[in-house]
């Protein structure tokens, strides 16, 4: 069972330490093009040079203990949690997965998440038996934290 979040953990999870960026232009240079179709319209995505795959599954992860295990002391070593997320507002509607998913999406996401990304998390969330609530709203939480939608200023 994983212990809580700590400060170095989450740093280590995102790869980026606080005051430790490679260049003053932080953690990726301005003119970055990663291959194919953007660097082929001779287009630039500096933020492709710190947001990958590999980051894409570091996320889930750290969402996932921050949502079910909370945060750590700063000064702890990972056993001495701040504790968990007070998910009962969730749980009082999370027998309902459609509610529960519209309810973070307007709460969370000014009703920012597209039709498919709802549609995935509602399916995600109705795999578990209807009266694991608890289970249920830290499903749809992590769920909701990595949807493109969430993750993307427009």
């Amino acid at each position: 069972k994983r212990n809580a979040m700590t400060a170095t953990d989450l740093q280590n999870y995102i790869g980026a330490h606080p005051y430790r960026s490679p260049t003053v232009f932080n953690f990726y240079y301005p003119d970055f093009s990663p291959s194919g179709e953007i660097a082929e319209n001779q287009l630039v995505a500096p933020e492709f040079q710190i947001l990958d795959d590999s980051i894409g599954i570091r996320t889930f992860q750290l969402m996932h203990t921050l949502v079910t295990k909370g945060m750590a002391s700063p000064v702890g070593n990972g056993n001495n949690s701040q504790g968990t997320l007070d998910l009962s507002s969730l749980e009082a509607i999370a027998t309902d997965a459609a509610a529960l998913v519209q309810h973070l999406n307007l709460f969370v996401c000014n009703n920012g998440l597209t039709e498919d990304e709802q549609s995935a998390i509602i399916a995600a969330v109705e795999a578990l038996p209807a009266n694991d609530v608890e289970e249920r709203a830290q499903r749809a939480l992590v769920l909701l934290s990595i949807a493109p939608s969430f993750n993307t200023l427009q």
